[in-house]
């Protein structure tokens, strides 16, 4: 999040994660001016556009809603006549108006965007890649956004999984004591009318546990989304 932007100066971290592409179609264009074509000048509140005009207004946003603090206008004499004008507005009258959100969110998104494409960011971002398709598999496969507690609602489908996924990967590596804890375990059906595992079960072997799971999250799927 934008409101994390402070915490590389503030404590020393450094939150590694693409941030969204610049929605308007300028951007998705390829061809057209979106905002980080534009040069925005903070001290003076002035804008200036690839065609080299300047913005003739800096006002508060009308429309709060949107994200934008501020709305920088263009001249209609500027814009009317530019030959730049379809790569910029669709606006059959009305000039190019920028709407700008606080400084340091606008140049934090724009320095992120521009970061993300780079060599340096897609090594970066490899490691928390392969750490959240890790998550992504336990969730998945074995459904530790559901309780393992006998009786207990399926309320905690929204559980977070993290202090889970430490178990699931001992299982998945094989540790004696949690193999010995899984044989023990007893299963219920909180979710889909399929077992899961919890304590003082009988015996239940690692190939059908690892259908039980899998079958167990196909079912939360299907009735999550029904």
């Amino acid at each position: 999040m934008l409101a994390c932007s402070p915490t590389p100066r503030d404590y020393g971290v450094t939150i590694v994660g693409p941030v969204a592409d610049d929605p308007s179609w300028q951007a998705r264009s390829g061809e057209g001016f979106d905002k980080s074509a534009f040069a925005v000048d903070w001290d003076q509140q002035i804008v200036t556009c690839p065609g080299d005009k300047q913005s003739i207004s800096w006002l508060p946003n009308t429309y709060p809603k949107n994200g934008a603090v501020f709305e920088a206008r263009f001249s209609a004499k500027d814009c009317t006549p530019c030959s730049l004008r379809p790569k910029c507005t669709k606006a059959k009258r009305e000039p190019r108006i920028i709407g700008l959100q606080s400084r340091q969110h606008h140049e934090t998104l724009q320095t992120a965007r521009q970061h993300q494409t780079t060599e340096d960011f897609k090594q970066s971002y490899a490691a928390r890649a392969g750490i959240e398709g890790t998550h992504e598999q336990a969730i998945r496969r074995c459904g530790l956004r559901d309780a393992a507690i006998s009786g207990s609602r399926r309320h905690a489908c929204s559980m977070s999984p993290p202090p889970s996924q430490s178990i699931w990967s001992g299982w998945t590596r094989g540790g004696p004591a949690l193999q010995e804890q899984k044989r023990d375990a007893p299963t219920s059906r909180p979710c889909g009318g399929l077992p899961r595992v919890i304590a003082n079960s009988p015996p239940v072997s690692t190939f059908e546990q690892d259908h039980i799971d899998l079958a167990q999250s196909t079912r939360c799927q299907q009735r999550r989304a029904a």
